[in-house]
């Protein structure tokens, strides 16, 4: 019997050894907040982008779209891709050009413009409305040629 006890207390040893492997080379990811499943948050943003798009009026039977516009959560530079495409679905709808070639010219502008943040597009544009507000504001000049204050054109002259 106490031979047993000895082989169970050997064995019990070995398996917290094991267990205490097996948790420094895969920690316990849902005990662990810090660290989250990158393949879990991929699902996440994708379904988030296709729920956007079907429920904003960009066509629930367009696979190939969504196919498209999902290929740049991994392609893109984009520091947080899910939020850029969602802020370019949202330009789209506010422009009221709910398709996937307006979508991602806006997406390929920020990249051109290497705008990779939200809040780089937040203040690019910012800075765009000022540069527009200041346009406005500069005189502007009538097309064509100035006309004297006093001319009165008279249809009927020259004629007897």
């Amino acid at each position: 019997e106490k031979q047993k006890e000895k082989e169970n207390k050997k064995e019990n040893k070995k398996e917290k050894k094991k267990e205490k492997q097996q948790q420094v080379l895969y920690p316990d990811i849902e005990g662990n907040s810090d660290l989250v499943n990158p393949l879990q948050n991929e699902q996440n943003d994708c379904k988030e982008i296709v729920e956007f798009w079907d429920s904003n009026g960009f066509g629930f039977t367009n696979v190939n779209a969504k196919q498209q516009l999902l290929s740049w959560l991994d392609d893109s530079t984009f520091v947080q891709p899910k939020e850029m495409i969602l802020k370019a679905m949202n330009i789209a709808c506010a422009n009221n050009k709910r398709r996937l070639s307006f979508v991602m010219g806006i997406l390929k502008n920020w990249e051109n413009e290497s705008l990779l943040t939200i809040e780089e597009i937040d203040s690019y544009h910012e800075n765009q409305k000022q540069v527009l507000k200041h346009r406005q504001t500069t005189q502007t000049f009538p097309a064509g040629r100035a006309i004297p204050v006093g001319f009165v054109l008279d249809l009927t002259a020259g004629e007897e």
